[in-house]
């Protein structure tokens, strides 16, 4: 389809809805705030179709935009179109998606631009007027069920976030495929298929950047024992198909439950070693066949086994072999997305994740759900959760079992994270938590801190029951606990991206750059809001109409083309 086949195409209007069901053109119903038991909360922000994609300077900026952001771009995805035709996605991460991007220009001015990844998925379905794509939450239409090969089973909606390699930008799903964008105009160029040059079955939303600036990813594959994970590095390179040709395979683990594997969204990695957590949320595989044959969406196949536990899989960098061959370290089951950061210290290997007790929160994100939150008294519970720290005593489990199951292994000092032996070769680690507040999409200051001893981080709200608001962005400091925060009501930030300062000493020496959106009826306003991270006070803000029967749907996650450690990385190690 051409663009204006396209733009024709987003501007149907759904008709002939269930009425429980009904759609509006831009935005899908849901229930009000008003009399619902989460007043602070507007559910619709996830709900938004965008129906034009478009490019437009800012009505208003205020504030003094820093020198050092201007000539960057902060871009973002998420799922951004609910409906086709007169039929509606099953779930909010089914939404095709749409990448948006804040431009900086050098004479202070400030677009807005959004366009949509040109995956099979949006033009099959677009094109037929209909849902006719099995997504993670929404089933195979009749016609579609039966088992087909693997680019016919997992999506190329790459809708979760964006990340380089060198010049070159990637919109990422966790399916082993990727679409490629142009930064400057975000045509999407071409797919990436890592099934097939790496047999990757599953590849995970995060990557990590090594020193020199090549990306490392996480994925999994069928081994010759059963699914494995695996852990891939993509050099950095001149070469515009350096994913597919010089992709490696640098390590992998086999799943500990081999008909489950395990899901991964994220994984950490320190100067010495890679990090894996296998939760015990996985993907049966029986599960996944019966989804396919009765048409039943691939959500269905999901299996949480609680008694199981989550393990920490610890991977050195250099022989890609377990880091203690004869050791497992095991804590209580959770459910996660994110990772913080990690890094080690005198022996030890500190891992801090965004923890949430079960997955149950992958169901509130249907679409039904989302549309009936406001009189879910349960909604609150399932959206909580907190920042923990695991200490992973390396040194001192090393030495063996003593058979003393009370003793600490934990020696750090300013830590309750504790950690001990369980049975003949398991250590039971048991965290700290570092702040009493409810947050997601975590970010750094990266460059300088990744794998490494850090002090901050920051995030959003995720809380829907907090008292303060729902669209806040916080500043989390992990030594104290204390949370600095920033916000307005009826405003409600994405994840925020740390840009250091120029010379900067200090690790919160910086900005946080964050697009917003506003509550309803303000669907159509969207802004860039530039905070200092030291104070958590606003420096700059670019604020956009998109005009009426236009809605800005909410990103997920993005990248600030200023922070691309990628392409710095490699032009420092060519310099040296």
């Amino acid at each position: 389809m051409c663009d204006e086949e396209i733009a024709a195409a987003l501007l149907n209007v759904p008709k002939n809805l269930p009425p429980d069901n009904a759609a509006s053109k831009v935005v899908l119903p849901c229930e009000p705030r008003l009399g619902g038991l989460y007043p602070k909360v507007d559910f619709s922000i996830w709900l938004r179709t965008c129906t034009r994609e478009c490019k437009i300077s800012a009505q208003k900026v205020s504030g003094i935009i820093p020198d050092f952001l201007t000539g960057e771009s902060l871009m973002q995805n998420g799922p951004s179109k609910f409906t086709y035709g007169d039929q509606v996605v099953g779930h909010l991460f089914d939404g095709s998606g749409l990448v948006q991007k804040y431009k900086i220009e050098r004479d202070g001015n400030v677009s807005y631009q959004c366009r949509f990844i040109r995956s099979r998925h949006f033009l099959d379905n677009l094109r037929a007027g209909k849902i006719v794509s099995a997504e993670f939450g929404t089933g195979p239409p009749k016609g579609k069920r039966g088992l087909y090969p693997l680019d016919k089973v997992m999506t190329d909606n790459t809708f979760i976030s964006i990340n380089p390699l060198g010049d070159d930008y990637f919109c990422f799903y966790e399916s082993p495929f990727l679409n490629q964008f142009d930064p400057d105009t975000l045509a999407t160029l071409r797919k990436v298929d890592l099934n097939r040059s790496l047999g990757l079955i599953t590849h995970a939303a995060h990557p990590h950047y090594d020193e020199f600036g090549n990306m490392i990813s996480v994925g999994c594959k069928l081994g010759l024992r059963g699914p494995e994970f695996t852990v891939n590095k993509f050099p950095v390179s001149s070469s515009r198909f350096s994913l597919e040709e010089k992709g490696q395979i640098l390590a992998t683990v086999a799943c500990n439950r081999a008909t489950e594997p395990g899901y991964m969204h994220s994984f950490a990695m320190t100067n010495r070693y890679f990090v894996l957590i296998e939760q015990p949320l996985g993907v049966s595989v029986v599960g996944l066949i019966k989804c396919a044959l009765t048409g039943r969406p691939l959500m269905e196949s999901l299996r949480w086994r609680e008694k199981s536990g989550t393990v920490f899989h610890v991977i050195d960098r250099v022989s890609g072999e377990p880091a203690l061959k004869k050791v497992v370290f095991q804590s209580k089951a959770f459910f996660f997305l994110h990772t913080i950061n990690a890094y080690e210290e005198n022996g030890h290997l500190i891992v801090d994740i965004l923890c949430f007790d079960n997955p149950n929160m992958l169901n509130s994100t249907k679409i039904a759900a989302i549309q009936t939150a406001q009189s879910d008294a349960k909604m609150a519970q399932l959206f909580h959760n907190r920042a923990l720290r695991f200490v992973l005593p390396l040194k001192n489990a090393m030495k063996g079992n003593t058979g003393d199951q009370k003793a600490n292994l934990v020696t750090l000092q300013n830590t309750t994270a504790k950690a001990k032996w369980s049975k003949n070769s398991t250590v039971w680690v048991e965290p700290q938590e570092l702040c009493n507040i409810g947050c997601e999409t975590p970010t750094i200051n990266y460059g300088a801190y990744s794998g490494k001893k850090y002090r901050y981080f920051y995030a959003i709200t995720t809380s829907i029951d907090d008292p303060n608001g729902a669209g806040f962005v916080h500043k989390i400091d992990v030594e104290t606990g204390v949370v600095k925060s920033w916000g307005e009501d009826d405003l409600y930030c994405a994840e925020p991206m740390f840009v250091p300062r120029p010379d900067a000493v200090d690790e919160d020496d910086g900005g946080l750059l964050s697009s917003a959106v506003k509550a309803t009826p303000d669907d159509d306003y969207t802004a860039l809001i530039i905070i200092d991270a030291k104070t958590m006070t606003e420096l700059a803000r670019a604020e956009f109409r998109l005009g009426p029967d236009a809605a800005v749907p909410k990103p997920l996650h993005g990248f600030f083309t200023g922070n691309n450690f990628s392409r710095v990385r490699r032009r420092n190690s060519i310099r040296m």
